[in-house]
């Protein structure tokens, strides 16, 4: 990526110019399994557990990209809103934190990234049989994130983390977090009331936003033939 990021400067001196640029990086091991295992954040919680399936089509028109049913200008079509936000991990305090509690917090077991209460990774949790929040906690970040009812599936969308490590800050902490960014075909249905439910979540007290921004993702070029940014440029 680096490679191609340099390219694109190269060629386009006089109507580009970079804005800012954050480096990141994923587990080693989910590294080496191109998209297999799911990455671990420097929480040390499994990261991306619940991602809509990127190989079904159909799915991803309805979750990621702009479709021409959509009251979008027709430019859009085929790109992708995306947010991204810089999350500061306050880890020391995390680090002092029980196993127990660290579990509870995210619903989800720590070493395997499986739901509490359940068997496998992928298994969906049933909230409806757990109403009190006994198993998996009412407050906990798999929950309120995403809720699994018929009415909170339009706030689906695709996420990615990735980890970054700066050293120490001025207080003389450790400098951790999470490059987090989303795609999705709508800011407010995805993301945004995400973050609404979030409000609250006992995760809170150990991460903190300090930057980020909303995009719009660029249609991808069909052939050798067009160009990137063709549909807005002609617009």
């Amino acid at each position: 990526m680096i490679h191609a990021l340099r390219d694109v400067i190269k060629h386009t001196p006089d109507l580009l110019s970079v804005r800012w640029k954050r480096e990141g990086f994923i587990s080693d091991s989910a590294a080496r399994s191109k998209g297999k295992e799911t990455p671990i954040n420097l929480l040390g919680f499994k990261d991306g557990t619940a991602n809509p399936a990127s190989h079904d089509s159909a799915l991803m028109d309805k979750v990621v990209w702009v479709t021409a049913d959509q009251d979008e200008p027709a430019w859009t079509v085929g790109g992708s809103y995306q947010a991204a936000r810089i999350i500061q991990f306050h880890v020391e305090f995390w680090d002092r934190t029980p196993l127990k509690e660290q579990q509870t917090i995210f619903g989800r077991d720590k070493h395997t990234g499986v739901p509490l209460g359940m068997k496998n990774e992928h298994d969906t949790p049933d909230y409806s049989k757990d109403p009190n929040g006994e198993v998996i906690a009412l407050d906990s970040y798999i929950r309120l994130a995403n809720p699994r009812t018929p009415e909170t599936q339009s706030s689906l969308m695709m996420r990615r983390g990735y980890s970054y490590s700066l050293g120490v800050t001025n207080a003389g902490q450790l400098d951790m977090g999470l490059l987090f960014v989303c795609y999705q075909h709508d800011l407010e249905k995805g993301f945004l009331t995400v973050q609404k439910r979030l409000n609250g979540e006992a995760l809170e007290e150990y991460v903190k936003p300090i930057g980020g921004g909303y995009f719009f993702v660029l249609p991808g070029v069909v052939d050798e033939k067009h160009y990137l940014g063709e549909s807005l440029l002609q617009a």
